[in-house]
Order: structure tokens, then sequence, then C-alpha cells
């Protein structure tokens, strides 16, 4: 997406001058790209060979969200960039500052420096965005994604808040309509995002599931896992990826022994346990188990990647 927008802005400013010309900018940018497919080909051919995981790990892109989720969450991640928190309905400040830092941008700079910076931020938000918008799905709510969208959107805004900062080392203060109370307010927001963000990260390292990890994938780890914990020689069976698991044993002590299922017909529960607990398994070991006569008491759920449909994530074997 990054390589369709610069490619965008290539073909506007070439054609500014007059008539499109295969100049040393264009030639530059095909040497580059044609350089970046190829380095590419490798994670494609992985790519093609594992579509099955793909299709699983990106089940989400083919839900349904309501236009209000959307901008929630857009307006959110926003608000993130810069605080790396929540603040809820004032997230809509940051949103205006962020529109106030674009349109400072489009007005004060020459059209081949603001043309860049907006298509790095709509190219690769409206290619994610437009496909949630029409077909249902959430790409353009993972920050990951749209990283380059946010990097040009931080660019607009040092550009704002530094321009009363050297206009005042310039004398000219007034120059470009740009008055005296602009220096004292561009270090008023500045502080105030520097100072929230601090505040904000302080206070992400004391949460055990913070907004950078996958909530609906591992919002449960910190109730299953005290279930786990609390048990006399516990011991956790599962037939999931091995990711998921390596992912969930950070949240456990060092003692938990693990027993990974490949096979469910062919599993023999190991013996020496003082409790014995299934994580996320498949409906398939679960229907085995109860008829070898096992009884599965359930102990977590959540709603974290499905609301409204609860997700079994741990039992008791007994």
């Amino acid at each position: 997406l990054v390589a369709i927008a610069q490619g965008l802005y290539v073909a506007i400013v070439e054609k500014q001058r007059g008539q499109w010309r295969w100049s040393s900018i264009a030639r530059s940018y095909g040497v580059a790209t044609a350089g970046g497919l190829l380095a590419f080909l490798p994670w494609l051919v992985l790519l093609l060979n594992a579509l099955d995981q793909v299709n699983e790990a990106t089940i989400a892109t083919t839900r349904k969200y309501p236009l209000s989720y959307l901008l929630d969450q857009w307006f959110l991640n926003i608000n993130r960039v810069f605080i790396n928190g929540e603040l809820h309905s004032f997230n809509v400040l940051v949103v205006v500052l962020t529109i106030v830092a674009l349109y400072w941008l489009c007005r004060t700079t020459p059209k081949r420096t603001w043309l860049l910076v907006l298509s790095l931020i709509a190219v690769p938000f409206l290619a994610l965005a437009l496909p949630d918008l029409v077909g249902g799905g959430e790409r353009s709510l993972r920050i990951r994604y749209l990283i380059p969208s946010y990097l040009g959107i931080q660019i607009a805004f040092a550009y704002l808040l530094a321009t009363p900062i050297t206009a005042a080392k310039a004398g000219g203060l007034k120059a470009g309509g740009l008055k005296a109370g602009g220096l004292k307010a561009g270090r008023i927001v500045l502080v105030l995002l520097l100072a929230s963000g601090i505040f904000a990260c302080g206070v992400n390292t004391q949460t055990q599931i913070g907004w950078t990890k996958s909530i609906r994938k591992s919002g449960y780890y910190p109730v299953a896992a005290s279930f786990v914990n609390r048990a006399d020689r516990p011991l956790v069976i599962s037939d999931q990826t091995e990711v998921d698991i390596l992912s969930f044993s950070y949240e456990l002590k060092p003692d938990v022994q693990f027993q990974l299922v490949t096979n469910p017909r062919r599993l023999k529960v190991a013996e020496g346990f003082g409790s014995t607990f299934l994580l996320n398994p498949s409906q398939r070991l679960r229907n085995i188990l109860e008829k070898r006569n096992y009884k599965l008491l359930l102990l977590c759920q959540d709603e974290d990647e499905n609301p409204g449909a609860p997700q079994d994530r741990l039992w008791l074997v007994r």
C-alpha cells in the first residue's frame, strides 16, 4: 500500500510538470518497487503454501461491524498513537487536532510536500477502511496495518507544533498569519501530549493484557491462568496451535506441565498430576474424553472474540 501511495504521488507530481515523462524520479521509483517485489517473493511463496493458516488468522475480516463502532475504533487508534491510552468520548479531541495539523500542513507547504504526507495517510487507510465499510471486517482497526498512515499523521503534528517555535526563533511570529499566541498554544499542546503519553505508558506497564496485544485472543489469559496456578501439580492438555499455547504459558507458574495433542483418538491422559485441565479443546477432543467417561467441568468463558457468543476456554477434567 505504501508503494501504491508513493506511485500515485510520483504520477501526480510528474503530471504537474505538463506531461508525463520517464524522469529520474520515476525511474528511481520503478527500480525501488521492482526490488521490493523481488524481496517479497519468498514471503509470497510461504503465504501461498499456508493459505489455511492465513484464512484462520484473518477470519475477523469477514465480520460485519456498524459504522458507529468503526468510527469509535478509528478515533481510539489515532488517540493511541499519541497518548497510548483511552480517553473515551474525549478521543475526538486528538482527531480534531489531527484535522487542524493536516489543514495547516496543506496551507503552509508546497503541494509537492503536503501531497506526499496525505498520500501516505489516505491510501493505506482507504484501502483497508472501504472494504470494511462495504463487505465487513476489521482490517482498518489493526494499528500494525496502518503504521504508514499514523506516521504521516505524526509528521503533520510535528510540523504543526514546530512551526510557532521555529517562527519565534526567526522573529516571524506574525508571518503567514501566525500570531504570537500560537507559540504558547503549541508549547502547551506539546507538553500535554508528552505528559499524557508518558503517564499512559506507565499505566500500561502495570496491566496484565495491554491494548498492544490481541485482547480478543488473550483477554481470558489472566482468569484462566488463575485456575491453573492455584491447582496442585496441574497438567494442561490442548490440541490448539503451539503459538496459542506458548502465549498462554507465560501467565503460568514454571512448574505447570503441558500435554500437547495432535491426534485426539490416540490421547492417553498423563497420570501423576493433581489437577488436569483442557485449554481451548476442539469439540472432537471433548467428545472423545466424554466417551471415555471423563467428566468435564467448564471453568472459564469469554466473549472478547465473539461478543454475545461466549467461547469455552478452560475445562477441568475429572
